[in-house]
């Protein structure tokens, strides 16, 4: 038996430490940082009883993101030195958030650990634990960890034991699946989910978005329950999720909404039933054939369904509940089938409570999340075995005939019998976070007079039902009597339709505020109307009702988030339209949202971030941060007004004061006839304190500049072994020289005979020691941002929300941008602008850190 001892490690606060409802969420290098994360693990330790520490049980898994595995030993070390008698981990550290609220349950007297921690009930702590935990991490001076404990393999099932001061320590290593699947062949009919799944006419989908999902899927879904590998996705769990973002919605799982014929590119016959998984699969979004049902009509569906469906609930509901801001389509069902309802606030372990003490069974929110008392967190695989049980039974009669029920056929009968809840969320980010709570004050103060709103909202639109109550949603819990108060703004329409106010995160980084949406429609003759049709009145509604409220401080210009893409388009308004990349929808829906000193006519973005500025009224000229209005560095002023296709780079950061930088500026057009000696540079990158060029296929150029920066210096370097086909206005193929971190890369984008369709796109990094451009399968996890004058930018994918390893740009005059996996070169993805301008310049405007 290996024997460890105790170490008592000095450490210092750090800020920020406080879990909310999902935990303490960080960025991995934040996590990394000497002693973060053991600082957030004792003060756990510290916040408990002893009693639910020394002597106790604990499991610890993640969902195999990028630093688990080495989370995992570091807290079992640290779980080794506190007293804890046993440690649980997952094969791999694999484990679902399900699974884990399953385990603790079906395994008596264990608590689960982590950087979010689960109750003895399995489900999430509630605020008098977290705020307990935050409040030891102000204060925290020493960490307790078993420093010469060997790491466990935590790939081999089995138990490892360990001798310590306080006696045996074990580290039991278990396939998490089992006590998954056990629990839910006690809910749901595997047997009649099987013979669905079994019929020729019924194909299935599911996407786990590489997260941990994938393990229970192969085991459920195709083991267990007999469907094709081939009708799994990504679900092989990988630490960065594949490189993309595993949330379950129609941005981000492209590939299971192209399968499921709701893509722009979908060709193939889509299958009956799609369903995706978040990373650690405790969400879902279900899907038929080229038809997405929203997570409140899912619940409502579910409910509407389980007792016929689903044997677990064939004795009866207890009662259903749902969050606040969610649609009330589980409200009409509730009633009508006389069950008891609870409308409770954003938070999961609100929905235990109940569950606790026996008073709800079915429970959901509008953020893709779906459970029943069975556990105390959402699961994401439960709520798509009962949308099987639903299709199994709705079909169990119908497996030979013609034609089975679809999704959407539920989905449509559903809104026959109960009406349909049309609905929609804005969310309006980096507000003033002292002007947002303004606005929800001033939100508050407009109910004393609904007859004053009612008036103002008819001034508006006529056809908008009354205001009939309005309120800031305040519950009180029944099982417990305590009161969570603020939770958002209310205001109920006579039709059964709602707008909310929700305002979340008030930090020095600025708030969010949404707002929600539904409009009720009973009239089953109206109920297949578009949404942006039927939701119109009650958008406007909202957007006044969001005006009134505002304050004076709202007023003030509000900077977008970068990157972003810029369109510069001809309409009456000054300022150009700003996109968020990551879905592709114009950020500045309710106005006030800019980036300072970018007029349609002015500014020059650079790929450091910085814009270049030169008044037309007094030819100042300076450097302009993004995202500070008062983020400008002075430059000398430019004598004559700078042409549209000027592009302009910057050597390094810029310094306000000493001005270490060099500003290089050139025009891209080509000289006129007879001038063929002034030869345009037509792709330039600043790297290395130098400017290089795409000179000619066989050199490349290289500007630099003396230490007095009067006398520009230009060279250039030959290259030994020179790409075939040209480059830049010399061939078929445009070429962006493109820094990034200190090296050099050129990306080709090779034009068809048109000379606009890029049918290949191939990455080159240059060997400056063998004065060579070699290619190159991916870019070290960045994104690469191309634009017109031969604009290329680099910036670190994951801090941003991109694509790794990939390109992307834009085409304003198509409305749309396109982005490249490197290693796939010509398999381009096509992203559409939402409501884009007609425009014909592009621009990617980008963060100057």
């Amino acid at each position: 038996m290996v024997l460890f001892s105790v170490t008592k490690k000095a450490t210092t606060p750090f800020d920020g430490q406080k879990p909310g409802t999902s935990g303490l969420r960080k960025k991995v290098t934040v996590f990394q940082q000497p002693h973060y994360l053991q600082n957030f693990v004792q003060s756990t330790f510290n916040a408990l009883p002893a009693d639910k520490v020394k002597g106790a049980t604990i499991v610890v898994s993640g969902d195999g993101r990028y630093f688990s595995k080495d989370a995992v030993q570091i807290i079992t070390k640290m779980a080794a030195a506190n007293g804890v008698r046993r440690v649980w981990v997952g094969q791999n550290s694999l484990m679902s958030t399900p699974a884990v609220s399953a385990v603790i349950r079906e395994r008596v007297g264990a608590d689960d650990f982590g950087i979010k921690y689960n109750m003895e009930n399995g489900g999430p702590a509630p605020e008098s634990v977290t705020d307990k935990i935050f409040s030891n991490t102000t204060t925290i001076t020493e960490y307790l960890i078993a420093e010469d404990l060997p790491d466990v393999d935590i790939s081999v099932v089995g138990v490892t034991t360990f001798s310590g001061p306080e006696g045996p320590f074990d580290v039991d290593v278990f396939d998490s699946t089992i006590d998954y699947i056990k629990l839910m062949k006690t809910i749901f009919d595997f047997e009649s989910i099987k013979k669905l799944l079994a019929s020729p006419k019924f194909t299935f989908c599911y996407d786990a978005l590489h997260g941990v999902a994938g393990t229970y899927a192969t085991r459920i879904f195709v083991e267990e329950l007999g469907a094709a590998e081939s009708s799994l996705l990504n679900c092989v769990p990988k630490e960065d999720f594949g490189g993309g973002h595993p949330d379950p919605n129609l941005t981000y799982a492209k590939e299971l909404v192209d399968r499921m014929g709701l893509g722009k590119s979908s060709n193939a016959e889509p299958p009956e039933f799609g369903a995706a998984a978040d990373g650690d699969a405790d969400r879902n979004m279900i899907l038929g054939k080229r038809f997405f049902v929203t997570p409140s009509d899912s619940v409502a569906i579910i409910a509407a369904n389980a007792v016929q469906s689903i044997p677990y609930f064939s004795s009866g509901l207890k009662g259903v509940a749902r969050s606040m801001p969610t649609s009330a389509a589980l409200d009409v069902v509730a009633k009508n089938l006389n069950l008891k309802f609870f409308e409770v606030p954003t938070g999961w372990k609100f929905f235990g409570n109940l569950m606790d003490a026996g008073m709800c069974s079915i429970c959901g929110e509008e953020s893709f999340g779906t459970g029943s008392d069975h556990i105390r967190e959402k699961d994401g695989i439960w709520a798509v075995l009962a949308w099987l049980s639903i299709l199994a039974f709705k079909n169990k009669d119908n497996l030979g005939g013609d034609k089975l029920v679809t999704v959407e056929d539920i989905v449509r009968q559903h809104w026959g019998t109960y009406g349909r809840h049309y609905y929609t969320r804005y969310d309006y980010e980096n507000v003033d976070a002292g002007a947002a709570k303004e606005l929800m004050a001033n939100l508050v103060s407009m109910q004393s007079s609904l007859s004053d709103v009612n008036k103002l909202i008819k001034e508006i639109r006529s056809d908008v039902s009354d205001v009939v109550a309005a309120d800031e949603f305040e519950y009180k819990d029944p099982v417990d009597g305590s009161v969570s108060k603020h939770q958002g703004v209310r205001y109920l329409f006579g039709d059964g339709s709602r707008l909310v106010f929700r305002l979340s995160g008030t930090g020095s980084v600025g708030a969010t505020i949404r707002v929600y949406i539904e409009q009720y429609e009973k009239d089953s003759s109206k109920t297949g109307r578009d949404s942006q049709d039927a939701l119109a009145p009650l958008v406007r509604t909202g957007g006044v009702t969001l005006e009134i409220g505002r304050s004076d401080r709202m007023d003030e210009p509000r900077v977008a988030p970068v990157p972003c893409l810029a369109l510069k388009h001809g309409a009456d308004s000054d300022k150009p339209v700003l996109f968020s990349i990551s879905d592709a929808t114009a950020i500045d829906n309710n106005g006030g949202v800019d980036i300072p000193g970018l007029t349609n006519g002015n500014g020059w973005v650079t790929p450091q971030g910085w814009i270049l500025v030169r008044s037309a009224s007094d030819a100042s000229t300076f450097l302009q941060n993004p995202q500070d209005p008062d983020g400008k560095i002075s430059l000398p002023h430019l004598p004559r007004e700078l042409p549209s296709t000027c592009s302009c780079r910057l050597s390094g950061k810029p310094n306000g004061s000493e001005r270490r930088c060099h500003c290089a500026l050139w025009d891209i057009r080509p000289g006129k006839e007879g001038q063929r000696e002034k030869v345009p540079i037509c792709s330039i990158a600043a790297c290395r304190g130098k400017f290089y060029f795409n000179a000619t296929p066989e050199s490349v150029g290289v500007l630099e500049f003396t230490p007095t920066p009067t006398t520009p210096v230009f060279g250039s370097i030959a290259i030994a072994d020179p790409l075939p086909g040209g480059y830049g206005v010399l061939g078929a193929a445009l070429g962006f020289l493109v820094e990034a971190e200190d090296d050099l890369y050129m990306v080709r984008l090779l034009l068809d005979r048109d000379f606009e369709t890029v049918y290949d796109l191939i990455v080159y990094k240059m060997d400056f020691s063998e004065q060579q451009w070699h290619e190159v399968d991916d870019i070290g996890g960045r994104a690469f941002l191309l634009a017109p004058a031969y604009f290329g930018a680099s910036r670190a994918a994951d801090e941003c929300g991109l694509e790794k390893d990939s390109v992307y740009v834009p085409y304003a005059h198509k409305k749309c941008f396109e982005v490249c996996k490197v290693e796939e070169k010509g398999d381009l993805d096509v992203v559409n602008l939402i409501e884009a301008p007609d425009a014909k310049i592009g621009m990617w405007i980008m963060p100057t850190d």
